[in-house]
């Protein structure tokens, strides 16, 4: 729609009623956008929980193999020392 023949057959009225229900539009369409983006915010927020959870029990599970390692590896410096008579 060209806007200089617009001009010629619309009213001001028109115009005006034109203006509204593009606003309407708008809001409706903006509303809508904000609605979403909550409920996109709390299923981040639960997935961001859900992950924290995990890499707490792959760290404590990390711990647990640290020490298993540590506790082979002085248990077999230990064996391999007594059997060259070092201690």
């Amino acid at each position: 729609m060209n806007p200089k023949n617009s001009d010629e057959f619309m009213s001001h009225a028109e115009r005006l009623a034109v203006v509204e229900t593009n606003m309407l539009n708008i809001t409706s369409a903006l509303s809508d956008i904000k609605q979403e983006m909550r409920d996109m915010r709390q299923d981040m927020k639960h997935m961001f929980e859900h992950l924290d959870k995990k890499i707490d029990r792959l760290d404590s599970r990390m711990w647990a193999q640290f020490f298993w390692l540590m506790g082979m590896s002085i248990g077999l410096t230990g064996l391999v020392a007594h059997a060259h008579y070092w201690i």
